[in-house]
């Protein structure tokens, strides 16, 4: 009995241990739909893995059809060498190929700047060469190219064919878009210009400038920044600073050539800046201060400060006072109650011509 019993196990493991170490040929990786927008980069992989573990020959191929093959009913269909001829397509167009030794293969398909023409069927396709008879496996993914401004609820769907349905669609479209406005305005909006989609106009932020914070009257006057030295208080020090004034008249002045007008002169003279001129005190409210003469070393919004022949400096007041500039037989009268301002406001500033000014 024991020896019958070993007989049928052996006789039962001949026949049926090869079942036991089969493998069946699959994709182990497939291609999907996708939606993507015009210009968008895709990647559609494939991957297979051959039966046995011998090393065979493998190829695979990427295929674009314009409509999906009628004998693939599922994404994954196997057609043997009779029906080849069935399912080529006449549209389609063979993209890439590529052949390998083993048993396993892929090859990623990849597309870029995608376009509308590019939508339709991609199909991978692979040749097994294990058997005696080629056997071809394939997968195959629909590819959806969207305009670039159309919104993102339309990725999964495409636009409706009915005359009302297209209404309702793009009625919902601007909605989406303009949400702020009413349907009465949308009209009225689209009736003047066109729409594009997904926009919205960024609002222009206004950057704040920094104001440079420069020291104030009485941090100068701590640090004594407008004092000049004892030592540096000599007329001589600043007779060259004299020249320079004299050479910046003349430029500006176009050479002050005899026939030039005195009232050309006299304006040109009021907005420059007068460091280094010398200037006389012809009339003061004060007699203290007439004949005063100088070189003007600063000028501030109310006062003078000039250096004397005798070396001494003196502070004269712009008020009530007449002064007077010569430069090349050029004489020019300012008086100081309408000059109350700083070298730098002088400059833009807009004079008129008087027949008589008091003191």
């Amino acid at each position: 009995m024991e020896s019958r019993g070993l007989f049928c196990t052996l006789c039962y493991l001949m026949f049926n241990a090869p079942l036991l170490f089969i493998v069946t040929a699959t994709f182990t990786e497939v291609p999907k739909d996708v939606t993507v927008r015009e210009g968008d980069d895709i990647e559609m992989p494939c991957a297979f893995r051959a039966s046995g573990s011998t090393s065979y020959s493998l190829e695979i191929q990427w295929w674009y059809l314009k409509e999906p093959a009628r004998e693939l009913a599922h994404e994954l269909a196997i057609s043997v060498p009779g029906s080849r001829s069935k399912v080529t397509n006449k549209d389609a167009t063979k993209i890439s190929t590529v052949r390998v030794q083993g048993n396993d293969i892929s090859h990623r398909l990849r597309l870029s700047g995608v376009r509308r023409q590019d939508e339709g069927v991609y199909q991978c396709r692979v040749s097994d060469y294990s058997d005696d008879e080629t056997q071809e496996h394939k997968a195959q993914a629909l590819l959806r190219v969207l305009s670039r401004f159309a919104p993102p609820d339309v990725q999964a769907a495409e636009a409706p064919q009915g005359s009302e349905e297209a209404k309702e669609f793009v009625h919902a479209v601007l909605k989406r878009s303009m949400p702020q406005m009413k349907d009465e305005a949308i009209q009225e909006f689209l009736t003047r210009k066109a729409l594009v989609l997904e926009y919205y106009p960024k609002k222009k932020t206004k950057q704040k400038r920094k104001k440079v914070k420069g020291f104030t009257s009485k941090q100068r006057r701590e640090l004594r920044l407008f004092e000049i030295e004892p030592e540096q208080q000599r007329y001589a020090i600043f007779l060259p600073l004299h020249e320079l004034w004299k050479q910046y008249i003349r430029d500006l002045c176009h050479g002050l050539k005899p026939d030039a007008q005195p009232h050309m002169i006299q304006s040109k003279l009021l907005k420059a800046d007068l460091h280094g001129a010398i200037v006389t005190v012809t009339k003061s409210k004060c007699p203290s201060y007439v004949g005063i003469t100088g070189i003007i070393l600063q000028e501030f919004k109310h006062v003078f400060k000039v250096i004397t022949k005798e070396d001494k400096l003196k502070v004269v007041p712009k008020l009530n006072n007449v002064f007077s500039l010569e430069i090349d037989g050029f004489i020019s009268y300012i008086y100081g109650s309408k000059f109350l301002m700083r070298a730098s406001e002088r400059s833009a500033k807009k004079f008129k011509l008087k027949g008589t000014i008091d003191l």
